[in-house]
């Protein structure tokens, strides 16, 4: 495990980071409270917050106050203070600004022309917000989850990437289908022993980094939101898919406060798997279609090695060939691009103490 601890990276870090329903019969019903609807005087104020030149500090509280009062009708005022917000010159307050404005679209249930959400994509800051408002119509924004995708460096968040194949793969299937089928890789791990001994070793690696946020003085209270692993029927389902994700939404009124992610290594072939099996419909609880497994072989020699690997690798490769099938057959695929080859990698693990005979080569 890694760990730092640094305050010169609490703007990255900003940047990226219920009761039981259960109730007796007799209780009363608990009742909600009634939505605000904002007053035309208090529309007009915000508005003229919202319109206010250069972009700082009543820019912000107008989006809060907008977002506070329910103020619908504010929408585009909104969208435009963001468009002016990524266009204007970077200063401290400019990410707590936009915070702020793209909190106001989350919350108003509004939702941001492609064209907007494609430069705030780019960005590259924001992924959470972006992620949550191109949920609303993934078809439209499929350009801005493609460039998010390709964005990526050598490290690759795993929420953020998962959230956005699943939203690509509602909204632009066959092109979600063409980026993931490179990426999957059925790999076969094969322990050959001439011994009743088997060893399992398995490794995890985890780094964090943290640092302290300090927000400038005058700004509503910071709004961050975090993707989470959940539910396809969660409240705050960002997308749905093999692995829905869903969003945290925390508000921080402190000036300074610290902020902190954990990561884990990303398996790409097995989020690629999952995902094409979810848009092909294949539910088949007892596939054996996997990104990785073990298969142990006693050693007796080359006839039996032969004839169980043959065993052990027909069912991998009549699934995967079923998979393809379902995704053609889905129109997610044209038989052009059905790939020459499967994907299953079988690697051998040696580990008899007698190697006088070589194992025989397994044919693809």
């Amino acid at each position: 495990m890694t760990h730092r601890c640094q305050p010169g990276v609490a703007l990255t870090l900003l940047l990226v980071v219920a009761a039981s329903p259960c109730a007796h019969a007799q209780d009363p019903v608990p009742q909600q409270a009634p939505v605000p609807v904002p007053t035309l005087e208090v529309v007009r104020t915000l508005r003229q917050k919202l319109q206010t030149l250069p972009i700082g500090k009543t820019v912000a509280w107008g989006a809060w106050e907008a977002a506070e009062t329910n103020a619908r009708e504010l929408v585009p005022d909104v969208v435009v203070a963001v468009r002016r917000t990524l266009a204007a010159p970077g200063d401290a307050a400019r990410p707590f600004v936009l915070l702020a404005l793209l909190d106001a679209l989350i919350r108003l249930d509004a939702q941001l022309p492609a064209e907007d959400l494609a430069v705030l994509a780019r960005l590259g800051t924001m992924h959470p917000q972006t992620l949550v408002l191109a949920s609303r119509d993934p078809k439209r924004h499929a350009a801005a989850l493609e460039a998010i995708r390709a964005e990526e460096n050598q490290f690759v968040d795993e929420l953020e990437r998962i959230a956005t194949d699943n939203l690509l793969a509602v909204g632009a299937p066959a092109r979600a289908v063409a980026l993931l089928l490179p990426e999957v890789e059925i790999r076969i791990v094969v322990q050959v022993n001439d011994s009743e001994d088997i060893s399992v070793s398995s490794k995890s690696s985890l780094s964090s980094a943290c640092g302290i946020i300090d927000v400038p003085e005058g700004l509503p209270p910071t709004v961050l939101y975090e993707l989470r692993r959940g539910a396809a029927k969660a409240p705050t389902l960002v997308a749905d898919g093999a692995q829905p994700v869903t969003y945290l939404r925390t508000v921080r009124t402190e000036r300074t406060f610290g902020s902190g992610v954990t990561r884990r290594p990303f398996d790409k072939a097995d989020h690629a798997l999952r995902l094409l099996r979810w848009i092909a419909k294949d539910v088949a609880e007892q596939s054996v279609l996997a990104a990785s497994s073990k298969s142990w072989h006693r050693w007796q020699g080359p006839a039996p090695y032969l004839e169980e690997m043959a065993t052990v690798l027909e069912p991998h490769r009549k699934a995967w060939r079923g998979l393809v099938d379902a995704l053609v057959r889905g129109k997610w695929l044209t038989p052009e691009q059905v790939p020459a080859s499967d994907p299953i990698r079988v690697v051998v693990d040696d580990r008899r103490a007698d190697k006088s005979i070589p194992l025989p080569t397994l044919d693809r």
